[in-house]
């Protein structure tokens, strides 16, 4: 996890997964159901749908709540007090 405070592009947190699995655009595409172009262009920042988020999440094995946190989507807060 990104530590608190930093926030990473959400393109950027894909990418550098997929490299730390070293798994490839080709076949993280392959594994979605997508052309590597395609992981490309996400990688890159296009928008895409939280239902694709969450199949590149389980691909490469994220929290997709941690994924959402570090990329600023959603804050982290805490309920304690």
């Amino acid at each position: 996890m990104i530590t608190i405070g930093d926030t990473m592009d959400l393109g950027q947190i894909i990418r550098n997964r997929r490299k730390e699995k070293n798994i490839s655009q080709k076949e993280l595409g392959k594994a979605l159901g997508l052309y590597d172009s395609d992981i490309s262009k996400i990688e890159h920042g296009k928008d895409i749908s939280l239902k694709l988020l969450t199949q590149i999440a389980s691909v490469l094995e994220l929290d997709i709540l941690d994924i959402l946190v570090d990329s600023g989507y959603i804050s982290a807060t805490s309920n304690e007090k």
